[in-house]
């Protein structure tokens, strides 16, 4: 059986009827992470809201919190498997 996997786009145009209908297709989803040290915490973060629907922790991003929000409402519930991107960034060189 074929495991299909699917990246997210990143502004929150991305996030329309296209994305809607492959992201009900696809087995795992990869998310993007802007900086190496939030890695752990937004992948548990993510796979929580996936299989359990909610977490303790948030995660909105400061950059684009709409679309963070509306990419989580996509995931949440969903059972899909959701893979985070290891970003080489720091945090200290995304400041510089």
């Amino acid at each position: 059986m074929p495991i299909t996997i699917f990246a997210q786009g990143h502004f929150p145009e991305d996030l329309n009827q296209n994305f809607e209908n492959l992201f009900k297709k696809c087995d795992i989803l990869v998310a993007e992470v802007a900086v190496k040290e939030k890695y752990d915490d937004v992948k548990t973060y993510l796979n929580q809201l996936s299989q359990i629907g909610y977490s303790d922790d948030t995660f909105l991003s400061p950059v684009n919190p709409e679309y963070s929000w509306k990419l989580q409402e996509f995931i949440k519930n969903s059972k899909k498997q959701i893979e985070v991107e290891k970003s080489p960034i720091s945090l200290k060189e995304l400041k510089n």
